[in-house]
């Protein structure tokens, strides 16, 4: 599957997901809606792949400070 056909189903996939956090409030109301979305969701896996997510958004934090705070030429 092309990467630009994965990015449109996951952004598709990730509406209701969006729309809760953006919305804030509750963490415990936030998981109900998103079980009420996806009721045969299998929550570990959604616990796993929420994980890499949270990782690899601190990463690219860290990294992009580190680079704003880096000397120019090094």
């Amino acid at each position: 599957m092309p990467a630009d056909a994965a990015s449109t189903q996951m952004a598709e996939l990730l509406k209701p997901v969006i729309r809760f956090v953006r919305r804030g409030g509750d963490p415990a109301k936030a998981m109900q809606d998103l079980a009420d979305v996806y009721p045969d969701m299998d929550t570990a896996l959604f616990e796993e792949a929420l994980s890499r997510a949270i990782f690899v958004c601190e990463m690219w934090g860290r990294l992009s400070a580190t680079a704003e705070t880096a000397p120019v030429g090094k």
